[in-house]
């Protein structure tokens, strides 16, 4: 997945133990661009933290679950994981 320039700005909002990250696109095309336009504003998507991502991405995929990606460095500015589920 190509992130570069998909992202103009973007917004942590820590409530007590989560966080509410606001996404505005960069581009007229990139995931952000495209998800706005295709249906409007909206919940994109909701994150997880777990303590082991590869030990729960291979246990959820033994029990059928299909990913949209296997785990992945995914930076905006600091470093995180993740895995995307459709």
């Amino acid at each position: 997945m190509e992130f570069e320039g998909a992202v103009d700005r973007l917004a942590f909002l820590p409530i007590r133990d989560a966080s509410i990250e606001l996404i505005s696109p960069g581009a007229e095309t990139g995931f952000a661009a495209d998800f706005l336009r295709e249906k409007g504003e909206a919940i994109h998507h909701i994150a997880f933290e777990v303590e082991d991502l590869d030990a729960i991405f291979e246990e959820l995929t033994s029990r059928g679950v299909v990913f949209l990606m296997t785990p992945a460095a995914f930076l905006y500015g600091r470093p995180l994981r993740c895995s995307c589920v459709p």
